[in-house]
């Protein structure tokens, strides 16, 4: 491989929806010092309508995330090396040019190569983008040598400019389609490719700009989709630290002062200053983000425990993305009822929750239940609710139809090592000595909701409901039952930005016994 030349490289691109920025990418690659080199775009997800594209070849695929992507890419060139860069990641004139040179060097089939990835001029007084850079939170580029190549740990291969044998690549896998973000997978597939003898040489030579403008929103996007990478990551590879997950935690430990507009304001003979101002700085950054990082790495349990049950059947993209099943037909694949199938329904159960979907009415409800009181999760679906109840100390039973949600649950339950009653609809009787009795995710579906609030009330005292704000008749008819007395008395009634409206009535032990 020592004679390779640009007709020997193809550069793999993913993207999604940012046809703006990869023609700028993609114009700088049409521009290389050195012509031939092939380019592969990867459209991710067909729900997209794409412009024509300055590109070798353009594939559209269903949405998996980047790591799918770029082995669709991988596959698709018959290259010896493929080199990886974002879709908003604009290479240098002699980008390609670096990185043969760097093959030629290291021939060898483990050798891989990293380039630099600095910011576009245009985003760099970002605050939020410098922060990134200088924390070291995104990159650890400040850690080498900027004036000549060096081998680095895996750790460095980052995929917004990295190249490798294709041979090698495939060989440990490629990258693991589990990972639904542009987060950790590349670190993943580094780790494995470690394991087969890589030998990564960082080019700082070799660079690109990289194009976003980070504001706030989002910031919290980004690492909720990190920690959800990183809680898998650790899943697949117990012996790596969640570091990430460790700052958030550490930063949360004490006060932070809000020094950011500070850094970099110091003279060099303040470098003692202007440190303590960046530690500062950092944990007042990690601190904000906590919240977000450590709700979101909760919430991964939902991935980790789906993907352990399903084995070999889990769909990360059926999942997060809601994508067809690979390889079958798109279309609801509903029963002549109309009702969706089985693992269709786990799916989606799995999917609002991971996405927190019940967060806020379930920080309600724990304002309306009583300490340690006993209740009963009715149309539980796969009982993320329930499970946080009984997390947080309450006596939880379950009840929903027979089905494999249902199954989900009782397997999630032996897992956590928790002996909770769960009751199958219409062939168990339900308990009568609840305390509260709830239903969040399912109500408005039910096919007699009036019916079943009535149900729910003789069964405990406090009753709490989601309902869909786009059921209004619905929500009215519910509302009344508190009038006619049949329900109890509506005490709260909460709006919620996703569009819910959750009820909660009581009645006192005199009401129900008249009631029945």
């Amino acid at each position: 491989m020592t004679e390779l030349t640009a007709a020997d490289l193809a550069v793999i691109i993913p993207t999604r929806q940012r046809w703006d920025i990869l023609g700028l990418t993609l114009s700088s690659l049409s521009r290389q010092s050195v012509p031939g080199s092939e380019t592969v775009v990867v459209v991710d997800g067909t729900d997209q309508d794409v412009p024509p594209l300055e590109a070798s070849s353009v594939l559209v695929k269903r949405r998996a995330g980047p790591a799918a992507a770029r082995n669709a890419g991988a596959r698709a060139t018959q290259r010896p090396v493929v080199m990886f860069i974002g879709d908003d990641t604009i290479p240098a004139p002699d980008l390609v040019e670096r990185h043969l040179a760097a093959h030629r060097r290291h021939p060898e089939r483990e050798a891989a190569v990293v380039g630099f990835v600095g910011w576009h001029d245009s985003v760099a007084e970002n605050r939020i983008n410098a922060w990134l850079e200088w924390s070291g939170t995104q990159s650890w580029y400040a850690s080498l040598a900027s004036d000549r190549e060096q081998e680095v740990s895996h750790w460095h291969f980052y995929t917004s400019n990295v190249s490798v044998k294709r041979e090698f690549l495939f060989e440990c896998g490629g990258f693991d389609e589990d990972f639904p973000f542009a987060a950790f997978e590349d670190l993943e597939c580094a780790i494995r490719l470690c394991n087969l003898g890589l030998r990564l040489f960082y080019e700082p030579s070799a660079t690109c700009q990289h194009l976003h403008d980070y504001d706030w929103p989002g910031l919290e996007r980004r690492f909720a989709s990190m920690a959800l990478s990183e809680r898998l990551m650790v899943e697949k590879h117990p012996g790596v630290d969640p570091g990430c997950l460790n700052r958030m935690k550490a930063a949360t430990a004490g006060p932070a002062l809000p020094l950011e507009r500070f850094v970099g304001t110091f003279p060099t003979r303040l470098r003692t200053v202007d440190r303590l101002v960046r530690h500062e700085a950092n944990r007042h950054y990690n601190r904000r983000l906590s919240p977000t990082y450590t709700a979101a790495w909760d919430r991964a349990e939902e991935l980790c425990e789906l993907r352990r049950y399903l084995g070999d059947r889990y769909d990360s993209a059926r999942l997060v993305y809601g994508s067809p099943h690979a390889g079958t037909p798109t279309g609801d694949g509903g029963t002549p009822d109309g009702m969706k199938p089985d693992e269709d329904h786990l799916y989606d159960l799995s999917r609002e929750a991971l996405a927190g979907g019940t967060d806020q009415a379930h920080s309600l409800l724990l304002g309306h239940l009583p300490p340690r009181s006993k209740v009963l999760d009715y149309a539980c679906g796969i009982g993320t609710e329930g499970l946080r109840l009984a997390a947080a100390g309450f006596s939880v039973q379950f009840a929903d139809k027979p089905g494999l949600p249902l199954s989900y649950l009782k397997w999630r339950l032996a897992e956590r090592g928790r002996a909770l009653p769960v009751y199958e609809l219409g062939f168990d009787s339900l308990p009568v000595d609840m305390d509260a009795a709830v239903c969040l995710d399912a109500f408005g579906s039910e096919r007699h909701p009036v019916e079943i609030l009535r149900q729910l009330a003789e069964l405990a005292p406090m009753v709490a409901v989601g309902v869909n704000s786009q059921s209004p008749d619905l929500v009215t008819e519910l509302e009344a039952l508190a009038a006619a007395g049949n329900a109890g008395r509506l005490v709260a009634r909460h709006e919620l930005p996703d569009g819910t409206i959750l009820l909660v009535y009581r009645r006192t032990s005199d009401e129900r016994q008249l009631a029945k």
